[in-house]
């Protein structure tokens, strides 16, 4: 049995992205491109409890701050609430970016295929992510 690599394709710090964005955009650019579907997997956004727990974990650590989450909340017309799913979600995203696509693929397609996917990731302004390392590809 081949192993598989996957990796994740990640939004910019900084940016906000659609909510479908990976699955009704990036996805469907990188198969017009010629990405089977098997390998790409584009992902929705869908603000939950997870998001608020994770911004409570970091307003705890200290790496956020509420008043810039609730500054970031006003400049948006969302909740400035900490407990609001949407505005955690909105914020995590913005400080940090989110995976917005899979791409899976068998250990003999890596160094062929890494390189270009890098390069179309990079072209769309967004990064890949090997999670197996923690760190993005360069």
């Amino acid at each position: 049995m081949k192993r598989i690599r996957e990796l994740e394709v990640w939004s910019a710090p900084g940016t906000n992205l659609p909510q479908d964005f990976g699955k009704l955009v990036f996805a469907p650019q990188m198969w017009e491109a010629g990405w089977p579907k098997e390998v790409v997997l584009g992902l929705s956004l869908i603000p939950g409890p997870t998001d608020v727990e994770n911004l409570r974990l970091c307003l705890d650590a200290g790496e956020l701050f509420l008043d810039e989450f609730q500054h970031y909340c006003r400049c948006r017309d969302l909740p400035a609430d900490a407990r609001s799913e949407v505005s955690a979600e909105s914020f995590l995203q913005f400080s940090y970016g989110v995976a917005i696509a899979w791409v899976h693929l068998n250990e003999d397609q890596e160094e062929q295929f890494v390189p270009l996917i890098l390069a179309q990731v990079r072209s769309a302004g967004l990064a890949l992510v090997d999670p197996a390392l923690g760190a993005c590809l360069l």
